[in-house]
């Protein structure tokens, strides 16, 4: 009788070796931070268990903290294959399918992570509508009739300005109203988004990822608390800024959450 490893127990450490490296790279400045880190050395390899840690003090509400307990199952998995070992019972702990489905789905999710990129491909996004400062309110009310949008990024030649809203552009209104009427081929979205107008409160609510980064961290952006982010724009340009304002390719809001978490399942 053969006392190797089987097949399905060198499958499953090998994702398991994959995935512990990337937790390791993706949690270590937070783990070093943590109450458990800070007295480690900074050569010190995080182990599994204190990845999962770090994910429930620091990730909660990400991706990683969704998948928590697959982690807690697959690192006990791992253990009681690795030091429950023995000659006499080397299969006892042969990955169910079920295992193998778990451990691969969480290593695809991460380790194989699906782009951004891909996804605006498949959806077939059109090209983002941008306005600039001169843009007049008539225009912008037409675009809004027209296209159903309900937010527009604007740039200043290329230099974003912030985002403007359907709400903002009500208070605007309301507002014009107040002090006698509006004319709004006299209006610009100038006088919308200044800084000191007060129309517009989620004008600077976004931030912005690469088109190479992993579509995951367009949800993570979103519940991400502190950030309060209401809008994430999309970056061709490398980072997380804008060369010009044809860099950016795509918008997402929490409204796509839904439609991104699908396709990641079904991907």
């Amino acid at each position: 009788m053969s006392t190797s490893r089987t097949k399905r127990q060198e499958e499953f450490l090998l994702s398991f070796n994959e995935l512990h490296k990337f937790l390791q790279n993706e949690l270590a400045v937070e783990f070093f931070k943590s109450k458990r880190g800070r007295s480690k050395e900074s050569d010190h390899e995080i182990t599994f268990s204190e990845c999962i840690h770090t994910i429930n003090e620091r990730y909660k509400n990400t991706s990683l903290g969704q998948y928590v307990d697959q982690l807690h199952l697959i690192n006990n998995f791992r253990n009681t294959i690795v030091h429950d070992y023995t000659k006499e019972f080397y299969d006892i702990a042969d990955p169910s399918d079920h295992t193998m489905e778990i451990i691969r789905k969480v290593y695809n999710y991460f380790v194989k992570p699906t782009a951004i990129k891909k996804y605006i491909n498949d959806k077939k996004y059109g090209e983002p509508i941008t306005l600039s400062s001169e843009t007049d309110l008539s225009k912008v009310l037409k675009l809004i009739s027209k296209y159903k949008y309900s937010q527009f990024p604007v740039f200043d030649k290329d230099t974003l300005r912030g985002m403007i809203t359907d709400t903002g552009i009500t208070n605007f209104i309301a507002n014009k109203n107040d002090e006698g009427g509006i004319i709004f081929e006299d209006e610009t979205v100038a006088d919308l988004i200044k800084d000191d107008a007060g129309f517009e409160e989620n004008k600077d609510s976004y931030t912005i990822l690469y088109v190479e980064d992993e579509l995951y961290r367009v949800i993570d952006a979103f519940v991400n608390i502190e950030a309060l982010n209401k809008y994430v724009l999309i970056s061709k340009s490398g980072s997380e800024t804008f060369r010009t304002k044809k860099d950016l390719i795509g918008i997402f809001t929490a409204a796509d959450i839904t439609e991104i978490m699908y396709y990641l399942n079904n991907n």
